[in-house]
């Protein structure tokens, strides 16, 4: 939108109106906007920076490279069980809710490339797992 200055008060005014919206003074009409409307800029793509395939030499010393293998990317992560997840979210769902969260976390590290801590999460997912069921099965038989 084209804007115009109002000869009297000053002030910057679209150049479809007739008078000034301040003053309500008379807006010239035969005179060429002080503003042309601003054309966007066409996007520029970002560059693209060809990286070397996981394991070669060149791609070592990349700091933008990840720090994991192949295997983290296409294996699941064996050191979570969904059964025992599934199994005390039905039975406790307090508990299964603590193991699902610790599942999730352990899949992250793991697709992270963090191995221990994908184990250690693991185990603990299992282990609240297994307690929960447990201790369901216990408050069944002595109740």
């Amino acid at each position: 939108m084209a804007v115009v200055v109002c000869p009297k008060c000053g002030i910057i005014v679209p150049a479809s109106k007739g008078v000034c919206m301040r003053c309500g003074a008379p807006l010239p009409t035969s005179t060429k906007p002080v503003v042309e409307p601003a054309k966007p800029e066409p996007k520029r793509p970002e560059p693209v920076v060809p990286v070397a395939p996981l394991g070669s030499e060149d791609n070592s010393l990349r700091e933008d490279t990840p720090l994991r293998d192949s295997r983290h990317a296409s294996e699941p992560n064996p050191y979570v069980s969904l059964g025992w997840t599934i199994g005390v979210f039905i039975l406790c769902w307090p508990l299964g809710i603590a193991s699902l969260i610790l599942r999730i976390l352990s899949t992250r590290a793991w697709k992270s490339g963090k191995e221990e801590s994908a184990k250690k999460l693991g185990k603990m997912s299992n282990g609240v797992a297994i307690a929960g069921i447990v201790l369901v099965v216990l408050t069944l038989l002595f109740y």
